[in-house]
């Protein structure tokens, strides 16, 4: 592939909603074709970990997007490596919502300084970034979409099940429920049917350190996702039901195409 059809990143530090700052590294569509429309579609991607970073290299992944048309921005959110330990620990008691609330104040700078469409912005995650995409659908109305492989759904389950490494975590990060309020004020669980944007879950049947068990709990619990009502866990471990799964209806007015 020629050097001249690669996106160069560029990084990006925006302002948040409660006066702070976040990181991003942003990468600009670079379709050879002319834009059919001058703000580019948007893909948003969290990062797992959730206190990892983005890696700054050639990912395959990002080429096929910016080639195709589409912008792509990963968040570094506070909580992520490599800015210095305040940072670093501001996600402490507060995951699930100060890393979905930086890739939504991320758009919004890209969306103000004329980079992307803001009607046409998706997100995206694996493990603990799957959960900041689900967060995201769930608490805001920002994305039009959402892709998540095995996601976690619910810290606290998640906690019991992780390497012993990474356990503590969901101690660390995640806010107690309050006396008054006997759920979790993180677990997607608890969010799931405020989720009106369609999203597409894959995991794994034999996953061990994010249990799928949560995920036909979230599928039913979700009303528009595209999935077996049923909730039975054959929907992500075999192919003809994961076929089935795609619904079978025409485009509404509510929904939103990305490109």
């Amino acid at each position: 592939m020629p050097a001249s059809t690669l996106a160069q990143p560029e990084i990006v530090r925006f302002p948040t909603r409660d006066g702070a700052h976040a990181h991003a590294v942003f990468y600009p569509a670079h379709h050879p074709g002319p834009p059919a429309r001058s703000r580019r579609p948007l893909l948003v991607r969290a990062h797992p970990g959730p206190t990892a970073n983005t890696q700054l290299r050639l990912d395959p992944w990002v080429t096929f997007f910016t080639t195709h048309g589409f912008a792509v921005l990963d968040v570094d959110y506070r909580g992520s490596t490599g800015y210095g330990r305040a940072y670093r620990t501001a996600l402490r008691g507060h995951w699930g919502v100060l890393d979905v609330s930086d890739c939504v104040d991320a758009v919004h700078h890209l969306a103000t300084t004329g980079h992307v469409d803001p009607e046409r912005v998706a997100i995206c995650g694996s493990s603990a970034g799957g959960y900041t995409a689900l967060r995201a659908v769930a608490t805001t109305d920002t994305f039009a979409a959402a892709t998540v492989r095995h996601p976690i759904v619910d810290p606290t389950t998640w906690g019991r099940s992780a390497p012993k490494f990474q356990a503590h975590h969901t101690d660390l990060l995640t806010a107690a429920p309050s006396e008054h309020d006997a759920t979790d004020p993180q677990s997607v669980l608890d969010h799931a049917h405020t989720i009106t944007a369609p999203i597409l879950i894959i995991h794994g049947g034999q996953d061990t350190v994010t249990p799928l068990s949560e995920v036909p709990r979230c599928s039913r619990t979700t009303t528009r996702v595209g999935s077996d009502p049923k909730g039975d866990s054959e929907n992500v471990s075999k192919v003809s039901k994961v076929q089935s799964g795609v619904p079978r209806r025409g485009r509404t007015a509510g929904d939103r195409e990305l490109a």
